[in-house]
């Protein structure tokens, strides 16, 4: 059987650009305001795609019920990224697994596994992928297409 799978892609802004307080429980704001002020950005995006994955991965959007603090997540850092120096069309790319804790809502953490790119532009963009499952060997394969490419029949 297949685990749920969320996928989700995001720019990495300026800081001031996203109200970090919304979005982030008090761990993860800890956490962003611990590293370089240059690297906030790219924590918070990061924080932001993995909690979007999981919650299309689970089915559901954001609402009134769950909120992007209401996701908390354990063992997110910058040094599990992989770098994608370019990107090719209808090439594959691999990334390792990392164990991600998610609680909803103050639930009990349950074991997920991610992988996440950082990818080339201006701004950059960062790609995460979850699935829930606790398994962590092997890898997240990704190949980017067009748009016309992935809707051709």
């Amino acid at each position: 059987m297949a685990a749920p799978l969320g996928v989700d892609v995001a720019a990495v802004h300026p800081q001031d650009s996203a109200p970090f307080s919304l979005c982030l429980s008090k761990q993860e704001l800890a956490r962003v305001e611990a590293v370089q002020r240059k690297q906030r950005p790219s924590l918070f995006a990061l924080f932001w795609t993995l909690k979007e994955a999981v919650l299309k991965a689970l089915g559901l959007g954001l609402s009134t019920r769950l909120q992007m603090y209401d996701i908390c997540l354990d063992s997110v850092k910058l040094e599990n990224l992989s770098l994608l120096p370019n990107v090719e069309p209808a090439s594959v790319y691999t990334a390792p697994k990392y164990r991600l804790m998610v609680s909803l809502q103050g639930n009990t953490k349950q074991a997920w596994a991610c992988s996440c790119f950082m990818l080339p532009g201006d701004p950059p963009h960062i790609l995460s992928v979850v699935l829930r499952e606790e398994v962590m060997d092997g890898v997240i394969e990704v190949m980017f297409v067009s748009p016309q490419t992935a809707l051709r029949k």
